[in-house]
């Protein structure tokens, strides 16, 4: 059962009730959470890098999710270091929020939200 479902430009990803993470569209900047030479999925991909997940967000090319245990993790454009990974790089699989950021959220009780202006 689909307990989330969040759309960027290309792509859409899904939540669902045991907290896996799914993805499919178009995947140039990574933001399926897949290898890089994955540049296209037409139906929901397993994203296999990551614990159980609580909470979805998305920007426009770029994905953001908190696992059971209130970690961080992000992937796909972060050319303008928009991920909060620490860095500028794409991210084509799954990275954990640096610990010090982690250590500030603690367990999940916020909810993250993107918006585009």
């Amino acid at each position: 059962d689909i307990q989330a479902v969040s759309c960027g430009y290309d792509h859409t990803t899904c939540l669902d009730k045991d907290g896996i993470l799914y993805s499919f569209g178009w995947n140039v900047l990574g933001q399926l959470g897949l290898a890089q030479s994955v540049k296209q999925k037409l139906s929901p991909s397993n994203i296999d890098d990551l614990p159980p997940i609580c909470l979805l967000s998305k920007g426009g090319n770029h994905v953001i999710v908190q696992d059971i245990d209130g970690n961080l993790w992000a992937f796909g454009d972060n050319k303008k270091g928009q991920s909060g990974l620490g860095h500028t790089e794409t991210s084509w699989h799954p990275q954990q929020f640096p610990q010090e950021f982690n250590s500030i959220v603690g367990k999940p009780s916020i909810r993250v939200k993107s918006a585009r202006k």
